[in-house]
């Protein structure tokens, strides 16, 4: 399975993030690639109505 690497500098702002929320890393960037994943997806549809 493919694992990227990832910046340090992010993950020690998802750390800091983590120690204010309690919420865990791994559900962090979860939830952040679902939202950047949702919303790429919802310009590609806007984009290509547009382009009609």
């Amino acid at each position: 399975m493919y694992s990227p690497k990832i910046k340090e500098s992010l993950v020690m702002a998802m750390y800091q993030l983590k120690l204010k929320t309690g919420k865990p890393i791994t559900k962090q960037a979860n939830e952040a690639i679902r939202e950047y994943v949702v919303k790429f997806e919802q310009d590609e549809r806007e984009e290509a109505a547009n382009a009609r």
